[in-house]
């Protein structure tokens, strides 16, 4: 996929496709506002289910970073692929597209939204999973997200408990850590970007069907652009 964004979009949304059909799953019927252990009740038996979740979590999250590459929102398709990862077991997976998530709503100035998907589910699933190597990033994350939200006290506090453990990370986790502190300085002293009123994607999702228009703008259908992703 070497600086060949758009060719590998357009294969990872049919991807997407087939894996949905492959699996007898509807994202809108099946998926939307579903756990990952009530959309696994709907799945259609295969011989090779757990590699099929794995490879479709896998499309949409390739789906995810191309959109991304190219200037344009991923819709939920990283939400969707962290259900489909926790299926297939891979959770330090479903754990990284989180994260991801998270910065694609920072960066798109929907602090509350962050704060949602690291204190509903990431924060719960890395304790839950016991994966030792994510949960310092992802409570340093958290301290950020904190600060994006004005919680300045709060996001010291989860720095400073985060500060023991310095030490003995390696190399990147310890430089990670670092920008993470010094972010969450120049945020206190320039503030956050302000927040962007934006529709709920659950709400605007229950409203739009499948064929429609995106609302996203792209000229494309629903179903193949912000609903590929729809969780």
């Amino acid at each position: 996929m070497i600086g060949h964004h758009r060719p590998a979009y357009k294969l990872a949304n049919e991807l997407v496709q087939e894996y949905y059909d492959h699996l007898g799953i509807d994202p809108l019927r099946d998926v939307f506002r579903k756990q990952p252990e009530e959309v696994f009740k709907r799945l259609k038996t295969t011989d090779t289910l757990y590699d099929d979740l794995k490879h479709l979590a896998d499309s949409l999250d390739l789906y995810a970073r191309c959109a991304n590459a190219l200037g344009e929102k991923s819709g939920l398709a990283r939400i969707h692929a962290m259900k489909f990862y926790s299926m297939a077991g891979a959770y330090d997976s479903a754990l990284k597209a989180g994260q991801d998530v998270v910065d694609e709503l920072i960066g798109l100035r929907d602090y509350k939204g962050a704060r949602d998907i690291i204190e509903g589910s990431l924060l719960p699933s890395v304790h839950r999973a016991k994966i030792a190597d994510r949960v310092i990033p992802i409570r340093s994350q958290y301290a950020v997200v904190l600060a994006y939200c004005g919680e300045f006290t709060k996001a010291d506090t989860e720095i400073k408990l985060l500060s023991p453990y310095e030490p003995g990370l390696t190399n990147a986790g310890r430089a990670e850590l670092q920008n993470q502190r010094a972010l969450i300085a120049k945020i206190k002293t320039l503030g956050p970007p302000p927040a962007e009123s934006t529709m709920p994607l659950a709400r605007q999702a229950s409203k739009v069907g499948r064929n429609d228009p995106c609302p996203c703008g792209s000229g494309q259908k629903y179903k193949k652009c912000c609903g590929v992703g729809l969780s």
